[in-house]
């Protein structure tokens, strides 16, 4: 039956359901990843625009505290006035805290620091000069031109290194973002992420219903055709367990449709294999019933005698329906005890001994005094089965030797018979139920005596097996373990 495949996974159920879940967490671990990125380069921004803010306010500070200074102190030395000095003295004071908050500030910068720790070099030597300033009437004219041209020059390198200080913090941030454009910026990201989100979502809900609930539902199909004995549709294909299962299906339909032609080859045998014996049974009791050979009691024996292989041979066939059936269903039972291989020999050889003359055959028995644990219904069954068949195949007024010999710790049952052998394409499946001989005349049962036969040598852990001979015919033999 030839399968059109839906399509080919190559990866296991496992592994899809896997990919099902590491997908969202792994977009879900890239998005937060990326959201928390955002952020930290947002505070970043932030707290660089505050620094430069707050690097700015100082600087503007000290520019104003030192201009305060200055101013103070001239009209200080111009004036002499005491409260003009009160001022001085307060604005020299309130330098020093917007010193150290500048040094604080650029801490973090290289640049900015050193530029600071100038700054401030350069304001412990302004108050110096405008002390002096102050002073100035003491020292005379020059003294006063003096401080008062230093503190200029001082004044004006001050305010070039808080020009560098605000330089290098624009350089850090030249063009900082706005609370509203990273505003902007993380609605776009979260816009982003949840189209993404839904993109992933609908994707692997595609994904689950193309590749495991389409094909679920193409076998719960199948497993419902297999129900009602009809063709199966189409494969599902791939190599994950939804495939295993799809290939179990396909398996078991196989097995069923080969178990309904062997049903129907084996109605056909039984009918066939049933129908000759009792064809001559009927047709030979129903001419002694008309009274036919009365006046030949010799005729009239000779066609009795023909009908007691008939119904032997209709007695193994239903005798071995029901064992095969038996053995299906639970294991044989067996009564062991100890049996003497030459006895269980000759019990055959007697018991085959009318069949044999219809035949034109005869048995002959060649045995030690060997001994074997066994079930001797049941193992005279086997031999029973074994001897039928050599009787059936070896050529008129030839012998079939039943042999019994020691080997080892085993005892070797053999029955030998002078027929064509084992044909090479039968030998493989000699034992297996309803396997019979392909000519018409080796079909005389439901292939089902060896089958029966090798179920119970192996009941007993024995081994049964045949070996064609080089000459001419054939040898079975069951090998048990030795009893003493």
């Amino acid at each position: 039956m030839s399968r059109k495949k839906v399509n080919s996974k190559s990866l296991s159920l496992q592994q899809k359901l896997r990919l099902l879940v590491a997908l969202p967490l792994l977009f879900l671990f890239v998005f937060v990843i990326s959201l928390t990125a955002l952020l930290i380069v947002a505070q970043t921004d932030v707290e660089r625009v505050e620094r430069a803010k707050e690097t700015q306010l100082a600087g503007n500070d000290i520019v104003q505290g030192m201009y305060k200074m200055v101013s103070m102190a001239y009209l200080y030395s111009q004036k002499g006035d005491a409260t003009v000095l009160s001022e001085y003295l307060s604005s020299k004071k309130s330098v020093k805290p917007q010193l150290k908050r500048l040094r604080a500030v650029c801490a973090t910068n290289v640049s900015a620091k050193q530029s600071a720790e100038r700054v401030s070099v350069l304001l412990n030597r302004l108050v110096d000069t405008l002390d002096e300033l102050t002073d100035a009437s003491k020292s005379g004219f020059v003294g006063y031109a003096t401080a008062l041209s230093s503190s200029v020059i001082t004044c004006r390198l001050i305010m070039q290194e808080c020009a560098k200080i605000a330089e290098v913090q624009r350089q850090i941030h030249p063009q900082p973002t706005t609370n509203t454009d990273w505003q902007r910026i993380i609605f776009i990201v979260l816009a982003v992420g949840l189209l993404s989100c839904v993109v992933v979502s609908v994707g692997a809900l595609r994904f689950v219903h193309l590749d495991i609930l389409q094909r679920l539902s193409l076998i719960m199909r199948n497993t419902e055709s297999l129900g009602r004995r009809e063709p199966l549709t189409e494969s599902v294909g791939g190599s994950d367990e939804i495939a295993d299962l799809d290939q179990f299906i396909y398996s078991t339909d196989d097995s069923l449709r080969q178990l309904e032609r062997t049903r129907q080859e084996f109605v056909s045998m039984l009918t066939h294999d049933m129908r000759v014996p009792l064809t001559q049974i009927q047709f030979s009791v129903g001419l002694l019933a008309e009274g036919a050979y009365e006046d030949n009691p010799a005729k009239r024996q000779d066609m009795l005698v023909t009908l007691v292989p008939e119904i032997g041979r209709l007695n193994r066939m239903i005798d071995d329906l029901l064992t095969a059936n038996k053995l299906d269903a639970e294991p044989l039972k067996l009564n062991l005890e100890t049996l003497s291989a030459r006895e269980l020999l000759n019990q055959v050889c007697e018991a085959m001994q009318i069949e044999a003359s219809s035949r034109e055959r005869s048995v002959k028995v060649t045995a030690d005094d060997s001994k074997v644990l066994a079930d001797q219904f049941q193992l005279s069954r086997v031999l029973t089965n074994l001897c039928a068949n050599a009787l059936r195949y070896t050529p008129a007024n030839s012998v079939v030797e039943l042999r019994c010999r020691a080997e080892d710790e085993h005892v070797v049952l053999e029955v030998i018979d002078e027929g064509p052998g084992v044909p090479d394409e039968l030998a493989p499946h000699l034992f297996e139920r309803y396997r019979q001989g392909s000519e018409e005349q080796d079909r005389s049962g439901f292939g089902l005596g060896l089958y029966i036969a090798k179920s119970i040598v192996e009941a007993h852990d024995g081994e049964i097996g045949f070996q064609n001979r080089l000459d001419r015919g054939c040898v079975f033999f069951v090998t048990l373990k030795a009893h003493s």
